[in-house]
């Protein structure tokens, strides 16, 4: 069972994209780039490939001059993908 003292925020404070899927039903593939377990860090992703087609590329390029990263993060039944350009920040919460 999770352990309720244990809880974490993971705060975007500018994100550019996000999308939550279902786990079940996620290709898995060898194509993305990455590092970490439940908090991964994209370096090449499908997603960051698409993303000139879901959003302005001009605005994105005008707006983050210095790039973006893939955040994934993996819960127990959910993975939540972000596009941002700035690390997220996480704390502790205090329950």
């Amino acid at each position: 069972s999770p352990d309720e003292n244990n809880v974490y925020e993971i705060l975007f404070e500018n994100y550019i994209f996000h999308i939550i899927r279902n786990e079940s039903y996620t290709l898995q593939d060898n194509y993305g780039i990455s590092k970490g377990k439940y908090l991964i860090v994209f370096d090449q992703s499908r997603l960051l490939d698409c993303l000139p087609q879901l959003v302005e590329q001009s605005i994105l390029e005008a707006y983050f001059p210095n790039g973006w990263k893939h955040y994934g993060i993996y819960c127990q039944n959910h993975i939540i993908d972000v596009i941002a350009a700035e690390e997220p920040r996480i704390q502790k919460c205090i329950l």
